[in-house]
């Protein structure tokens, strides 16, 4: 039998050695364990690939029935014995969901993080200070730039009940910014 080649890093293994690793465990399960009549496989093979993707954290829940390989039928319960069932079903989907909060909650750290990081990169963006129509009866926010059709009506108010021109009170910004 042929030992596997070990390697320092994930990122020695190519992504077609992936696939074709894949490709040929699929391969053997189909033709070790044949399918029922819909089309499933009794056995679900999940490979990860380690190099793209987190790991697997998750326990198996067991389907919680007990089956009678006698009469192929369900056995009748015992009411301690399903209670030792139920316990466990719910003691592993416990685990499950405590197991995919710490995932998520480590996903979240890593992009906030990222996202501290970017924001640190960035040169700092100097904020436009917001523009207020000085009529009482109106105070809508001024535009921050000039419209598209060419006039210079940055200090006029947008409201086309008011339409006052704030250039007196907004000397500062000039229609040729």
């Amino acid at each position: 039998m042929a030992k596997a080649k070990q390697v320092y890093s994930w990122g020695d293994i190519p992504e077609k050695t992936f696939e074709a690793f894949y490709a040929a465990v699929e391969k053997l399960r189909e033709e070790m364990i044949p399918r029922d009549c819909d089309g499933d496989s009794p056995i679900e093979v999940l490979i990860v690939n380690r190099m793209v993707q987190e790991p697997i954290n998750y326990i198996a829940v067991s389907r919680n029935q007990i089956y009678s390989y006698i009469t192929h039928d369900f056995l009748r319960v015992h009411p301690d014995k399903q209670q030792e069932l139920d316990d466990e079903t719910e003691r592993d989907l416990t685990s499950n969901v405590s197991m995919a909060s710490s995932a998520l909650e480590r996903y979240m750290r890593i992009k906030q993080h990222h996202n501290r990081t970017e924001r640190e990169r960035k040169p700092s963006v100097s904020t436009v200070p917001i523009r207020w129509c000085m009529n009482p009866e109106c105070r809508c926010k001024l535009p921050s730039f000039n419209s598209k059709r060419g006039k210079k009506d940055l200090n006029i108010c947008v409201n086309p009940r008011c339409g006052m021109d704030n250039a007196k009170h907004y000397p500062e910004a000039t229609p040729d910014e």
